[in-house]
């Protein structure tokens, strides 16, 4: 069989297992939030607080994202600044400019499991443009604003450091 239609198939058969759970407590918060964040969602905001409760936009101003859940588990997730450099060729820019553009783009996918009290997921990154990410585990607290809006909390690994991305449903 090929790859393509085996993952398919593999989806399938997750989103099927999803609905033919009974609903137990667990199982009912693990749907409920699941149908709350499915979805593509765009970045509206980020900022990062510190223990002394400083914060800054460490995305700068206006910065671009995008994230996605897949009922099945798994996401992607996009962020980058938006005051990059823009190249005048594909084959890239000066030595400052190459730096700017490695620490102003992250890209991380992986599986995400709904945590038993419905306000949190977690998540496993498989693979980033951050290396040191690829295969931690990490719970992501949300926090929602609606059903188009939610704020996800983002712990700094090794560090108290909280990251808060807030998205808002593609096309709203």
């Amino acid at each position: 069989m090929r790859r393509g239609r085996r993952q398919f198939l593999h989806l399938a058969a997750g989103a099927f297992a999803l609905l033919a759970l009974p609903r137990t407590g667990q199982a009912q918060a693990f749907s409920d939030i699941v149908s709350r964040i499915a979805g593509s969602w765009t970045l509206k905001d980020e900022s990062l607080t510190f223990p002394d409760e400083r914060t800054i936009k460490s995305w700068g101003d206006n910065p671009l994202g995008y994230l996605s859940f897949y009922p099945a588990g798994y996401f992607s997730m996009l962020l980058i600044r938006s005051d990059l450099p823009k190249f005048e060729t594909r084959n890239g820019g000066t030595l400052e400019q190459n730096d700017a553009v490695a620490k102003g783009v992250i890209a991380y996918y992986g599986s995400f499991a709904p945590r038993e009290d419905g306000t949190s997921v977690e998540v496993k990154i498989v693979g980033s443009t951050f290396a040191m990410f690829n295969g931690i585990v990490s719970q992501r607290p949300l926090e929602f604003h609606g059903p188009d809006e939610f704020v996800m909390h983002v712990l700094v690994p090794d560090s108290s450091v909280t990251t808060q991305l807030i998205w808002r449903r593609a096309g709203k």
